[in-house]
């Protein structure tokens, strides 16, 4: 009978693991605080801490409180139901991370995988870890080393937040989990990391196969999906160059599902984040995303550069011609006042230049009239 203790960071989990526990030879502790896992593990014979839900800050100062008590030889695994603390928890000190939801045979086999490596019961391969970098060894690669040793072993993937694990059962891939994905979806989902970290650990793996392939069928069925994918992003960039959303370009109202890729953009991301976050076949989010190239809804974050600045400066160039042209008219304006008169000025000023009144002569005999009545005055 082994011994563990749930360090239960919320109670509402604590029925589903009661019920879970049922049938099974453990003995079920349980503890709300870390003063109370401190206690119980001093007053009984702990095999095991499991936390569950696990955070970083809480989880980092339990174990600080298990070394300062002495305690820090228990093997503790934490259990999250967060994406975005698989990365953080995996960085502590912990033999394992455990993210929810998962069945209760997987759950249960990590558990006795971990007290049996804890005590020395499980069937070691020399070395038993083995890591290394996805940089130089792909999923097929590990797939080919891992099945031609012939033993059972976990093949564990981690890039930033993201966890997939294969097991293999005598050399054979008989499972694969990521996520919510059933086993070939995750397979095809990881087969195109190129970047990230991977341990293989060889211990005894008793789940089923779920997988109707051997080894060999299996790695045609990778490296065919490999190709076809590799030919669906041919022409749009690179899987770890920036991509972001062009606004000014979308010009009618996206479905809901490009609503989801374009959100993803917003900030700017690769290509290779989107198809291991968005929960669809990757070939079939490439069209969408080529679709969204096409039209100019999803650019190079280069090019977006290139865009701003080009309407930065022709803004510019705008402003500058408006005023030149402004400043135009108003210096013609001045030039022309002056000299403008009104037309009916005008006609008067040159009809009085050119019309000459002289009165008519007078006749003899009027003259003389007029010299008489001059003279008799």
């Amino acid at each position: 009978m082994l011994d563990i203790l749930f360090y239960l960071l919320d109670q509402q989990y604590e029925p589903e693991i009661v019920a879970a526990m049922r049938d099974r030879e453990y003995i079920y502790h349980r503890a709300f605080t870390s003063d109370e896992v401190v206690q119980v593990c001093q007053r009984e014979y702990i095999d095991l801490i499991v936390v569950w839900p696990a955070r970083q800050a809480l989880l980092e100062d339990l174990l600080t409180l298990l070394n300062m008590n002495n305690l820090s030889y228990l093997p503790v695994i934490a259990v999250t139901t967060s994406e975005a603390e698989i990365g953080p928890l995996l960085e502590l000190p912990v033999s394992e991370v455990i993210n929810m939801p998962t069945t209760k045979k997987e759950f249960f086999h990590i558990i006795e995988n971990t007290i049996r490596a804890v005590e020395g019961e499980v069937t070691l391969h020399s070395p038993t870890k083995w890591k290394g970098d996805l940089g130089n060894f792909n999923l097929i690669d590990l797939i080919q080393m891992v099945g031609a040793n012939g033993k059972d072993a976990i093949l564990s993937i981690q890039y930033h937040d993201l966890l997939g694990q294969i097991f293999f059962r005598s050399g054979k891939v008989v499972r694969a989990t990521l996520r919510n994905f059933d086993t070939l979806t995750a397979l095809r989902k990881l087969v195109g990391l190129r970047k990230g970290t991977f341990q293989v650990q060889f211990a005894r793996v008793d789940l089923a196969d779920s997988l109707e392939l051997s080894n060999e069928e299996l790695i045609i069925e990778l490296l065919q999906y490999l190709t076809r994918q590799e030919q669906a992003y041919s022409d749009l960039p690179g899987l770890f160059e920036e991509v972001v959303v062009n606004p000014q370009a979308i010009l009618e109202t996206p479905s809901q599902d490009l609503i989801q890729i374009l959100q993803l953009f917003e900030q700017g991301g690769t290509l290779n984040d989107l198809l291991l976050i968005v929960n669809e076949d990757n070939i079939e989010v490439l069209k969408k995303v080529r679709e969204m190239f096409r039209k100019g809804w999803l650019i190079r974050s280069q090019d977006l550069d290139v865009i701003q600045k080009e309407a930065l400066e022709n803004k510019r160039l705008g402003a500058l011609f408006q005023s030149i042209t402004s400043l135009f008219k108003r210096e013609k304006k001045q030039e022309i006042a002056p000299s403008v008169q009104p037309p009916n000025q005008l006609a008067e000023t040159k009809e009085r230049s050119v019309i000459t009144v002289q009165p008519p002569p007078l006749e003899e005999d009027v003259l003389t009239k007029i010299e008489d009545q001059l003279g008799s005055i």
